[in-house]
């Protein structure tokens, strides 16, 4: 799936890695920071094809020490072992305050969970839940940026960007005690 015109110093590299439920995709800029994280929600042919889509580019090439680092990283973190993420993020595109949710998000330890309202405090920002949760479904690092992690304040699932069976299964997959009651209160 090599599209680049330039293969030693392309714009974007790209690795997959291996979950239980197929595989995802992990991309990194040309200055080796993570940019993308897609889970293996469709095939990989169209992940590729969102991939370049969504970086406008068509200089990407298979392969590259961050991508295939972070690749790594997530294929332990679906086989159930407690990652710390070590590549560098990419959060350029980020304002102060969505940098500084996504920082404190990715602070969330494995197998716990953090309220949208507290993360708004984190950052600063009091009242600002739900500008907390606008910076969560434009999360382009899940995962990494664990924001299956993050839940209403009743409790309740909240959101996800990959739809909520991901949250689940991801939650379920980092053993989270207390996603028995949370399901409750989202289907009864």
């Amino acid at each position: 799936m090599n599209t680049s015109q330039n293969p030693s110093h392309p714009d974007f590299t790209y690795s997959f890695y291996d979950t239980p439920w197929g595989r995802g995709l992990a991309a990194a800029d040309s200055t080796n920071r993570a940019v993308r994280i897609y889970l293996p929600a469709e095939p990989e042919e169209r992940l590729f094809a969102r991939l370049v889509s969504e970086l406008a580019t068509s200089d990407v090439v298979e392969g590259g020490p961050v991508c295939d680092a972070m690749a790594e990283e997530l294929t332990r973190y679906f086989n159930g072992e407690k990652v710390a993420f070590s590549s560098p993020l990419n959060l350029d595109n980020l304002t102060a305050f969505q940098r500084r949710v996504a920082t404190a998000t990715a602070e969330i330890p494995y197998g716990s969970v953090d309220t949208y309202g507290h993360l708004a405090q984190k950052a600063g920002s009091p009242l600002a839940f739900r500008a907390v949760g606008q910076v969560m479904a434009k999360n382009n690092l899940p995962i990494v940026i664990p924001c299956h992690r993050v839940m209403g304040h009743s409790g309740g699932l909240g959101g996800f960007a990959c739809g909520l069976e991901w949250k689940v299964r991801l939650l379920e997959l980092e053993g989270y005690e207390g996603l028995r009651p949370a399901l409750k209160r989202k289907y009864g």
